[in-house]
Parts: structure tokens; sequence; C-alpha cells
């Protein structure tokens, strides 16, 4: 009698699908007068770039930072997808620019033999990492290569 699968949302206790983890860096840069981090708008923004806000989109925040004078926002996430991330990042004030850039680690870099895209850059990209950047809600659509997640040791 065949086996049944079930369903991705109806695992048993302890079971999970393995879903491909890509790497991602999330660039924002905003206006000085619509910053993220001033005292207005700070508390919403602390709340927001968490692993729990996070979590509800798919998205594993690994490093976040703030470039002091720049008015930019790096993030270095995991998601399934491009887009998980743009939609966990459709909070951020514009008008300003979003780019979401397929990433890898320096493990991965030196097993594919190089750090060049995974992919052929899109054309009229930028000459470091074939990613456009786009007003924040135009994001591109760069795609990305599945990276494993680490297990800690």
């Amino acid at each position: 009698m065949p086996v049944g699968i079930p369903a991705p949302d109806r695992y048993p206790a302890g079971l999970t699908k393995e879903i491909p983890i890509a790497l991602f860096v999330a660039q924002h840069r905003h206006l000085p007068d619509q910053c993220p981090a001033s005292p207005g708008s700070g508390p919403l923004l602390l709340r927001r770039v968490s692993a729990a806000a996070a979590a509800r989109y798919g998205v594993t925040i690994e490093a976040e930072a703030l470039i002091d004078g720049e008015h930019l926002l790096l993030l270095v996430v995991q998601a399934a997808s491009q887009q998980a991330v743009e939609r966990f990042l459709e909070f951020l004030p514009g008008p300003g620019c979003l780019r979401v850039l397929p990433a890898c680690s320096a493990e991965d870099a030196v097993q594919r033999g190089g750090c060049g895209p995974a992919s052929p850059p899109v054309p009229g990209g930028d000459l470091v990492t074939g990613a456009i950047g786009r007003p924040v809600r135009d994001h591109s659509t760069t795609s990305s290569k599945p990276v494993r997640r680490r297990r800690a040791q």
C-alpha cells in the first residue's frame, strides 16, 4: 500500500520540509528628513527590524547597521526569496531606494571559484554587483542562489 506524503502545512511534529535559504544584503538609502532612526520614528524601526518581525515574513536577520552620516540602512538576511525580503522591508520610508542583492558567504564564494555573480548580471546594472537600485516601491527582480543555513556548533 503506498504511503501518502503529507501536505507541507501538515507535517508531523518535528518533521519539516527543507526549503532552500538564500542570503541577501538589503540596502535602504533615505532622505535625512525621513530618517527611520529619528526620535519620532526610531521606536517603529526597532520594532520592525527585529527577529520577531522578520520571522513573520520568513526572514532571518543575520546583521544590521546604519552607516553613520550616510542615511543608509544595511541588513544581511536569509530568506527563501527576494520577494520575502522586499515584503519585510516595505515599511521603510519613501522616497528612498531599496536594493535587495543576492549574496553568498565567503565559503560559498570559494567553493564556486570566486565572488562573481552566480548568474549573469542584469544589463545596465551596477558594475560591481549587477544589481539595479530602484525606488522603494519598485523593487528589482534579481534572482538568488540558494545557500544552506549553517547549524551552530
